[in-house]
Parts: structure tokens; sequence; C-alpha cells
């Protein structure tokens, strides 16, 4: 055992509602005990209150007076699910009637050990962090209403296709303050274009639970889910048809977007994630409606995959949902069928954090893998690395592709490997055009006047290899914009991109410039492309005879792509 963490489902609880219940996760089996404080500095420094006898509770030795005995919580596979004893729930729910809402939470902590007789020890949170401030708790609601948990929304033909649990949240949410974000997000959600355009109850409850489910920070990014639309057709007049993206289906027509992002919620998580639900929800979230601000490559070699994956949520947000939603999943084997019937998995160790961050490995940037990017960003990117060099074995925790005999050969992909993939994903000709010697890596400026009449015809997004620092980098094109090739870098973030990094700033090794830091947008003048560009991977159709067209590219997305549209 190296770790131990603990969270709950819900950011906030109601007073008159049900005992909460705690997520409790480990890298190892064994057993543990939770910790629950009124303040932050009684879970360090407990203290005896005769006026309180309920201010603090300790699993491991029971309530301090006597009515509820010491519990030890059992963690298996992994993971323990723990109920807050109703009796110890009715005591402590009393700090709802505070007036200052910082007083208004229950704080907590989790301790465990290898087994009973073990010596080891190990702790979610220590002293020092709880008195920096870096604990957890529950904001227990007090509610100035009954729970109308029959009536929680003005829908009743959806309300009445909710969970019991999803009715109690919407109820809670309903008697928070009008200035509340949750509260915000849920009459933005209810007066949504995509939510009352849509006829069918059943879609409508589904909606209401994912917003519950996504938790506090998910709900936030509802309004941007329900604002994505894909195109789905054209009318006789030649305007478009589409759809909202969260009702579109996946390559093998399984299921939509908001069927995916809801079924993510009852996946098995590898014990090396350790998140609760929601957050995991809302990671996802967070791809899908900001891929340009969200999906990176961290300090892994993966660019080529990344690339791969941003286009994917571009082109199919709810294929990306679905990969999401077995590759997280140890149920499912951490495996995912793609459109063309072959099956992608991702290894597991590539959610393994603490593995990385304490390995002796002298791999490049090998202590830095997982900065920066989210579970399903490392479990997807594995993958598709995985699957596309069907030759090697991909390593996550070394960045490295393995031989069957365990030696080492390199990272990245080549050209050939990244069409295969995008041919699986989309089960569709790729074409890989690229210079003809070591696999593709050298200059060829044929390759650069195709890929600008590509975007001239209205090409859709491609993956681009160039030699870049004195190796090899894979990017997302986008367009071409006044002389310039406009392109995705998978390195960073554009939510949070490398210091110094802004709107017009030159870069160096390739010659570029920063275009849209927010969306990790780059470009560079098509002779500075000529110069160093490799090749490039397009669907094998000409524009005009595409399956789909330009427009079917979520609207939110499509400035990136066409800035005509």
């Amino acid at each position: 055992m190296r770790w131990v963490r603990v969270h709950t489902h819900y950011d906030i609880w109601a007073a008159n509602g049900p005992a909460p219940t705690f997520c409790i996760t480990s890298d190892d089996d064994g057993e543990a005990f939770i910790e629950i404080a009124k303040t932050p500095e009684l879970l360090f420094r407990p203290v005896s209150d005769t006026n309180d006898l309920w201010n603090c509770y300790f699993s491991q030795a029971g309530s301090s007076d006597g009515s509820v005995a010491a519990e030890t919580i059992n963690i298996v596979n992994g993971r323990a699910d723990y109920t807050l004893p109703q009796a110890v729930w009715e005591q402590m729910r009393s700090v709802a009637s505070n007036t200052q809402p910082e007083l208004q939470g229950l704080y907590y902590r989790v301790r465990a050990r290898p087994s009973a007789a073990s010596s080891e020890a190990y702790i979610s949170h220590t002293d020092g962090q709880i008195q920096a401030g870096q604990v957890p708790f529950i904001n227990v609601i007090p509610l100035s209403g009954d729970l109308r948990t029959e009536t929680p929304v003005p829908d009743t033909a959806a309300v009445q296709q909710l969970d019991w649990f999803s009715k109690i949240m919407l109820a809670v949410i309903q008697l928070l303050p009008d200035s509340d974000p949750g509260r915000s997000a849920l009459n933005t959600m209810l007066t949504h274009p995509t939510y009352e355009g849509q006829s069918s109850p059943r879609i409508r409850a589904q909606m209401l639970k994912l917003f519950v489910y996504a938790g506090g920070n998910g709900r936030q990014l509802m309004e941007k889910l329900l604002d994505m639309r894909v195109a789905v057709g054209s009318r006789t007049d030649g305007s478009q048809m589409t759809e909202p993206a969260l009702f579109y289906r996946d390559e093998r027509n399984e299921g939509t977007t908001l069927d995916h992002l809801l079924a993510t919620w009852n996946i098995r998580l590898d014990k090396r994630i350790p998140l609760a639900m929601s957050e995991v929800i809302y990671e996802v979230m967070q791809e899908l409606v900001d891929p340009p601000g969200q999906v990176n490559q961290g300090a892994a070699g993966t660019c080529a995959a990344t690339s791969i994956q941003t286009y994917t949520i571009i082109r199919n947000p709810a294929e990306y949902a679905r990969w999401c939603r077995y590759i997280l999943d140890v149920n499912a084997n951490h495996r995912v069928q793609l459109a063309n019937g072959d099956w992608m998995r991702s290894n597991p160790e590539a959610f393994d954090t603490a593995t990385w961050q304490n390995t002796s490995s002298t791999a490049s940037g090998n202590f830095l893998l997982a900065i920066g990017r989210t579970y399903s960003e490392r479990g997807i990117q594995a993958a598709v690395m995985d699957y596309a060099n069907f030759r090697l074995s991909y390593n996550p925790e070394t960045d490295r592709f393995q031989s069957w005999l365990g030696q080492v050969v390199g990272s990245g992909l080549f050209f050939f490997e990244i069409s295969r993939a995008l041919e699986a994903i989309f089960n569709q000709s790729w074409v890989g055009e690229f210079g003809g010697g070591n696999n593709g890596h050298t200059n060829n400026p044929q390759a650069a006047n195709d890929l600008i009449t590509h975007f001239n015809q209205g090409g859709l997004p491609c993956v681009i290899g160039m030699s870049w620092g004195g190796g090899a980098h894979a990017v997302l094109g986008l367009r071409v914009e006044n002389d310039r090739i406009i392109f995705k870098n998978p390195q960073y973030r554009g939510s949070l991109p490398f210091t110094g990094y802004a709107d017009g700033t030159n870069l160096n090794n390739p010659t570029r410039r920063i275009h849209d830091v927010s969306r990790s947008e780059e470009s560079m003048s098509l002779n500075d492309l000529r110069a160093v560009i490799w090749g490039f991977c397009r669907e094998s159709s000409a524009p005009s005879d595409l399956g789909y067209t330009l427009a079917e590219i979520p609207l939110h997305l499509r400035a990136s792509v066409n800035p005509t549209t």
C-alpha cells in the first residue's frame, strides 16, 4: 500500500436528507478508518467538548458517548463505499444551523493500513495539509423549505423517470439561493433550447440526471455542452440541419454522447484513479466542450496520439465519450471496440501517477508524464499508441515501446501507424502522404502544397508531421489563413500554456507564432511549412465526396477549422 484517498460523490448534502456516502480508494486492499469533524483542526487535535459530544467522529474509536461502536472499513479491490451511520449523521448535521457558511461543513479524511496486524499507516490528508487548508468537506445545506422530491423541477414527465437520489439533489439545488452557481446553472439548463426542444421525457430525465451526477464543476459546463451542435444534413435551400451534440451517436451506433456520459457513472474505476465519479464525468465533459483548451500530451511523446484524440472529439464527440466510458473501466478490461471491429486497449499503468513520479528510469520526461493530463487523456493516448503500433507494446510508465522480448524500441508513431489508427476509428480509408526515407521522416515540400490545396478545398483537420527542435513532432492541422497554416500544438493546454506564451509570440525550432494561446493554436508561414514538413494524413475521399461535411464538426469548434463558416 502506498496511498489512500477519500471523497464523496456529491459536493453538497441536505441537512434533512439521508446520511452521506464516502468512496475510499487505495492502490491495495486493507482496512480503513474515517475521521469527520465540525472544524478542520479537530481532525489533528481532537478536543473533548462537554457541550458538544459530537464535535468529531473517528470510526476507529466509535462515538464519544458510546452509542456508536467502533467500525473497520474493509478495502476490497482497492475500493470501499462507506455510509456514515445514521445516528452519527443525525448529530453532526447540526452544522447546517450555523449562520456562518464556513461553519456549515463537515471536514473529513481517512487512515488506512494493509491489515490489522500491520504497523504501516497511510493517511489521505496529513496534519500539515489540513493546517494549510487542503482538506475536503461536505457542505451541509440548511433548507428553508421542504424537499419537494416529487416536483423538484417544473417538468413532471421527466421527473417521473428520475432515480430517487437525483430527485433529492435537484430538490436541494432548487432550495439554494438564486445566487448559488448550481441553482443558476440549473435554471439556465431548464430554459435552454436543447432542453426545451427535446420532446422525449426520458431524454430530458437523462439530461437532469447528468446535471446532478456531473458535480459542482460539471454543472457549470452544462450550458456549453448543450450549446454544442452537429450538422446532420442540408435543406433544399442549402441551409444546414443540426442536432445537439449530446444526442449525436457514436461510430458503432451504441449510443449518444449523453448515454455514454451517464454510463460512465456506473463503471468500476481502476484503483489508481483516486477521483469521485462526478470528477471523472467532469474531466470528460471538459475535454468535449473545450478540446483546444484541455487536450494535451503533457511531457509524454504522444503528440500523434493526442492529435488523433483531438480530431476524434471534433469529428464525433459521442465516439470520444464512448472511449472514455470503456477505457477507464476495470470491468471492460480497459478495452473499447473500434468502428472497424478491432479492439483498442489501454495499459492501466497509464493511470498510475505515483509510479511515474517515483520512478528511477532515465526516460525523457518520465517523472512528468502525468502532469497536465486528465486520467482519460492518459488512458486514451496510451491506447491509441498501443493500437497504432501493432508490432510492439506501448508502456505508458516509460513512454516507450517494447518488443515481446522486453527490448525497448523508441517511441512515437510513424505515418502508416497514424493512418492505421484513424482508419480503424472511423472505418474509412486514410491516406498518408509523406517523404520516402526513414519511414517518411524526410522533408517533403510537395506535401505542403497538397496540404494547402486540401484546406483550400474545404478539407477537414488532419495530422501533420514535421521536424521540430532537432526531432519529430505531430500537430493537428486546422486551416490555411492569410498565407499561414494554423495548427493545434498538442504540447500544452490552451487553458494553461507555457510561461511566456501569448498571442503573437514568435517561437523558434521551427519558426512559428502563437496564433490563439487559449486554444493552443500556432501558425507558420507556408514557406516555413514547406521547409519542415514531412507529410500529413488525411481521409482518402475528396472533400466533395466525403460521407460527411465540414458542417458536421460541432459548431463551437467550427471556427477553428474554417473561418468562413
